[in-house]
């Protein structure tokens, strides 16, 4: 959780804990956006690969910088661990489109390819 670990490293109270963890997962909250931008405007003449290769830079560049070096201000922890949700979040939901329209071209096999999807998340 982000809030014990922005406390103690930080030194930040609880407001300021959850502004931290309010912009952390702001991400999850605009799925939607994401998903409309991808496919609207294509990356290197691809919709979703394109992204997600952009976004896994980001927030790995992220988690180095969390793992690496200091931070001693609570914005820059708030925007790197944005990074990084950002970039499970797009992963997410791109794969979640992929895989959807896999689906819609043989319906026979949707129900055995979220099983599989769904599946290899407990690994």
């Amino acid at each position: 959780s982000v809030y014990p670990t922005a406390k103690k490293t930080l030194g930040v109270d609880g407001a300021q804990c959850q502004t931290i963890g309010a912009i952390a997962s702001t991400p999850w909250a605009i799925k939607g956006a994401i998903g409309v931008i991808s496919d609207a405007y294509p990356l290197f003449g691809y919709h979703k690969s394109s992204y997600i290769i952009c976004t896994a830079v980001m927030g790995s560049g992220a988690y180095f910088c969390l793992a690496f070096f200091p931070v001693s201000s609570p914005m820059m922890a708030a925007m790197l661990l944005f990074l990084a949700n950002l970039q499970i979040a797009t992963a997410d939901l791109l794969c979640e489109g992929k895989y959807a329209s896999l689906m819609q071209a043989k319906p026979k096999t949707g129900s055995a390819m979220v099983s599989l999807v769904w599946g290899c998340f407990q690994f």
